[in-house]
């Protein structure tokens, strides 16, 4: 696998490396699973904590062919704050609940087949 060097540092997105550029994922298709993560996730329990700013979690998921979730999601990297856990925690409950993920473009599955997001709670308020 190999990181998109295109991706924001708060955004972390590995994919299969393919020789089609072609089926490589646009920036567009990365960002509207992460928007669809985000309508899931409920994030009030996290404002107004003492460590809010520093809250991250990279969440590592699978899918297949017709979006549905391949496995259990988990916790690649968490911050590693009090709240870090259980902040990692409920992005996972978000990729479940969110799933599936249909509206991916079939000729690009090596591409979004294995995925790898991360988030902040400072980019999602």
């Amino acid at each position: 696998m190999r990181k998109n060097e295109a991706l924001e540092s708060t955004q972390d997105f590995e994919s299969p490396v393919t020789d089609d550029p072609s089926a490589a994922m646009t920036m567009s298709e990365i960002d509207a699973v992460r928007q669809k993560v985000q309508r899931c996730w409920n994030i009030r329990d996290f404002a107004g904590s003492a460590d809010a700013d520093k809250l991250a979690a990279t969440i590592s998921f699978s899918l297949n062919q017709n979006g549905s979730l391949a496995g259990f999601p988990s916790i690649a990297k968490t911050s590693g704050g009090p709240l870090s856990r259980l902040f990692a925690e409920r992005a996972i409950q978000a990729v479940q609940k969110c799933a599936p993920y249909d509206f991916l473009p079939p000729d690009k599955f090596t591409s979004w087949r294995d995925m790898r997001l991360s988030f902040t709670l400072a980019e999602m308020m």
